[in-house]
């Protein structure tokens, strides 16, 4: 390929809205370009190419068959079954214009074979990755990003990470120390939210629990109303809820709906004395001692209230919002919001009896991913066995016939080998040099009038920035013993 004919040309005037330095090199190197849809151009195509060649040889390698599919679905495939004796069955297919990649693994006893397929062929090319909890036997791997759209909570302590979208399974805290106090009914006038009651009693957030009365929807159009309790200094997250209950819907009851179930306005709700409703409560609940609550009657609230003396908990979950500073499940330390991007999703489905793993890579974010990963301040690293060209060779003048002959002899044989560019245009050698560090081959063969007289190429690589001077007969050898290729040369120069 010679440089002069690649499509679209380099930038380095660049729109907004490009957040990543990674991002910000595949739109200035022609590689991608974004506008009504993705596009990948001539470099992007063979860049991609090299990324699903080894993901394919990977996955038959390993069992899989290919299908097509114009919507993926794995019910399809499933309802070809028609005996035990077939499972189990693997197979995948590309979707979205080749860009997501569907895996399917079906009648397999609690494996993990896409799972584990997903993070070899990730790992071979991205380090740091994040598995994120999204549910019970679901997950997505995600990279972390700066200003990436994907947000998700991680401990550094332990790697847990999740969406906090679903609840948490946290152990049931022991209560806080100190003696239970009588409970006293007080009275708190038109004081209907935590801030203002909170202002009223002298108290912080964390020592009032707000109750809020929610209508359940289950999948049968089945309606039940609950009492959901959360520390005065929090938020109910209704994802959360939802899952909790195993409800297809929640919302709030209106304002008719509270009055009738609690008997008094809103603003004034309490578990104490609430009869015919379910109590849901956060697993924070459960530890915290004397605490403010409403007592169902107007202008009214109760202080000292207890949990399990003064009223029962029906259901105790994880159901408020999850922010950053919380406690890990898992160890115990906290955790922080990142962000990142989506690079694969995994879950385990049963479906007619057929237990199936389902994984889907996206292909567009992990180029993304990749280049963030795999560049520097000068441009794009490419790993040697995807990049769209191994080996750029560069005549410092292209007007220079001695230059142009021995730079297109070196480029002829080394494409014989491998895939191999040439640049070909009269630009200055500063632009030609910085375009080939920010497309990234691997290898950067120089022809100039220096190393000529006296008879050499000067080879250096773009990873670690080597140099070496090498003899134009034997620059293929060379380049080939760095890459690991046989050599082949039967070019006389």
């Amino acid at each position: 390929m010679k440089i002069s004919e690649i499509f679209p040309s380099t930038l380095f005037n660049l729109p907004a809205g490009l957040n990543s330095r990674g991002e910000k090199f595949l739109y200035q190197s022609g590689i991608l370009r974004t506008g009504e849809t993705l596009t990948l151009f001539d470099l992007g195509v063979k860049l991609f190419q090299n990324l699903t060649e080894f993901i394919e040889d990977y996955l038959i390698l390993t069992g899989f068959k290919k299908i097509m599919q114009k919507y993926p679905t794995f019910t399809d495939v499933v309802k070809e079954v028609t005996s035990p004796k077939q499972l189990p069955l693997f197979f995948y297919s590309f979707s979205s214009g080749g860009f997501h990649l569907h895996m399917y693994a079906i009648g397999e006893k609690k494996s993990y074979i896409i799972n584990n397929a997903i993070n070899y062929m990730l790992e071979r090319y991205l380090r740091d990755m994040v598995d994120v909890g999204r549910g019970n036997e679901k997950l997505s791997k995600a990279v972390m990003i700066p200003n990436a759209p994907f947000k998700f909570f991680y401990c550094s302590s332990c790697g847990y990470s999740t969406t906090a979208d679903y609840p948490l399974t946290y152990s049931v805290n022991t209560l806080l120390p100190g003696e239970e106090k009588p409970m006293e009914r007080v009275y708190t006038p038109a004081k209907r939210t935590i801030k203002d009651l909170c202002e009223f009693l002298g108290i912080k957030p964390e020592e009032a629990v707000k109750t809020m009365i929610y209508k359940a929807v289950t999948e049968k159009e089945e309606e039940e109303y609950v009492a959901v309790l959360v520390p005065g200094s929090r938020n109910i997250d209704e994802k959360k809820l939802k899952v909790a209950l195993g409800v297809q819907k929640v919302e709030l009851a209106d304002l008719e709906t509270v009055e009738r179930l609690t008997g008094a306005p809103h603003g004034f709700a309490g578990p104490c004395g609430l009869k015919g409703i379910k109590i849901v409560a956060d697993t924070e609940i459960s530890r915290m001692k004397n605490f403010v609550a409403g007592a169902n009657v107007k202008d009214y609230h109760l202080i000292n209230v207890n949990p399990g003396r003064d009223f029962e908990i029906d259901l105790l979950a994880d159901i408020k919002e999850t922010v950053e500073g919380d406690c890990c499940p898992v160890c115990g330390n906290r955790i922080t919001q990142s962000e990142g991007i989506i690079i694969a999703d995994w879950e385990r489905v049963i479906y007619q009896s057929n237990e199936i793993e389902i994984g889907v890579l996206y292909l567009d974010n992990l180029i993304l991913a990749m280049a963030e990963q795999h560049c520097d301040e000068q441009g794009l690293i490419w790993p040697e066995d995807i990049a769209p060209y191994k080996a750029i060779v560069i005549p410092i003048n292209a007007k220079d016939e001695n230059q142009i002959n021995y730079a297109m002899k070196i480029y002829e044989e080394l494409n014989k080998i491998m895939p191999t560019a040439l640049d070909d245009r009269t630009q200055s050698p500063g632009v030609k040099f910085k375009d080939a560090e920010l497309l990234g081959f691997p290898i950067r063969i120089i022809i100039g009038p220096k190393s000529l007289e006296k008879g050499v190429a000067e080879i250096k690589l773009r990873k670690t920035e080597e140099k070496v001077d090498v003899e134009l007969d034997k620059v293929t050898e060379k380049v080939c013993e760095i890459l690991g290729l046989p050599p082949k040369s039967d070019v006389e120069f």
